[in-house]
Parts: structure tokens; C-alpha cells; sequence
């Protein structure tokens, strides 16, 4: 017995510490409130603008930014050995948030880790077992919770798709222009 708890309730006690932990996490890394959100819109458009020499306009930059994650180590590990990081820019992009590859890669090796060793406290496994079961779980479950958020805006796109011909439609008939 450990002071007042029993030995029995340490590990719900610790799972319940991790799992809210993790929620916490999660809640603020993926949800920074629509204060937030507007503050990195506006950034991301001040960043768009090029210094404007004499006799220029102020055009927006058009090059693509090849940054990954805000770390330069981590940024390099990225490129030098996630598979096919394309596909998972794509993917992360497709959930209409601003996860960033660097993002998701510390999330899935957060998630792993927190698992991991958790289940030496519930399931007492054998290491190199246990150590896979933390890889799978980690790259897993934000995979799943990726391919839910894809799920959900793909909904609501198809949801409120009619609507929008429909808008356009009235507009065409009354007489506006299409790009209108």
C-alpha cells in the first residue's frame, strides 16, 4: 500500500492521469480557439507578401514553402526517413486543420510512448512485445483519428454542397454572372 491508495487502484489512477493528459494535449494542440485561429491566418497572410522595391506592387509570394515542422532537426529526420511524406501532407491537409507534418509525427510518437508505458502498469507484457504493441498503437490511433476528422469534413462538404448549387442556380437566373 502506497500511503492512501491501493496497490490495486495505482494504475487506474495512472491511466486516468495519462488519458487526461493526452485529451488535454490534444485539445490545445489541435483546437486553439477561433482567437487563435485568426491570429495564424493573419500571419500566414502577412507572410505571403513580398517586400515591394520601388516600381513593384506588392505581389504575393507564390513559392512554395518546403518546411515540414518548425524544428530544423526534426525537419531533416522527416524528410530522411518518413516514407512517402507527400501522401501524408495530402492526408493531413484533407482534414481542413493546420497539423503539420513535424505535428503529427511528435503526436504519434507522444501517444506511443504514453501507451507504452502504461501498458507495463496494466498489461504486464514482455518488452520487445510491449515495444511493438507502443509502435502500432502509436502510429495507429492518430492515423484512425486522421481518417475520422477526413470523414467529418468530408461530410459536411457533401452536406452543404446542394445548398451551394442551388445558391448559384438563384444567382444565374436572377441575372449574376457565374464567378459572381
Amino acid at each position: 500500500m502506497i500511503g492512501f491508495l491501493d496497490s490495486a487502484l495505482l494504475p487506474v489512477l495512472l491511466l486516468a492521469i495519462a488519458t487526461t493528459t493526452v485529451l488535454i494535449l490534444l485539445y490545445s494542440g489541435f483546437y486553439g480557439g477561433p482567437r487563435k485561429r485568426l491570429e495564424a491566418r493573419a500571419r500566414k497572410l502577412q507572410s505571403r507578401l513580398v517586400a515591394t522595391p520601388a516600381g513593384t506592387r506588392g505581389l504575393p509570394n507564390v513559392r512554395l514553402r518546403n518546411k515540414d515542422s518548425s524544428f530544423a532537426s526534426l525537419d531533416k529526420i522527416i524528410k530522411r526517413y518518413l516514407p512517402r511524406p507527400q501522401e501524408l501532407r495530402l492526408r493531413l491537409q484533407r482534414t481542413g486543420k493546420s497539423i503539420t507534418i513535424g505535428e503529427y509525427v511528435l503526436t504519434c510518437v507522444a501517444v506511443g510512448a504514453i501507451l507504452g508505458w502504461l501498458r507495463t502498469f496494466l498489461f504486464p507484457l514482455p518488452t520487445a512485445l510491449g515495444v511493438m504493441l507502443g509502435i502500432m498503437i502509436g502510429v495507429g490511433l492518430p492515423h484512425f483519428y486522421l481518417s475520422i476528422l477526413i470523414t467529418k469534413r468530408l461530410k459536411r462538404f457533401l452536406n452543404d454542397f446542394p445548398d451551394a448549387i442551388e445558391l448559384i442556380i438563384r444567382g444565374v437566373r436572377s441575372g449574376l454572372p457565374v464567378p459572381e
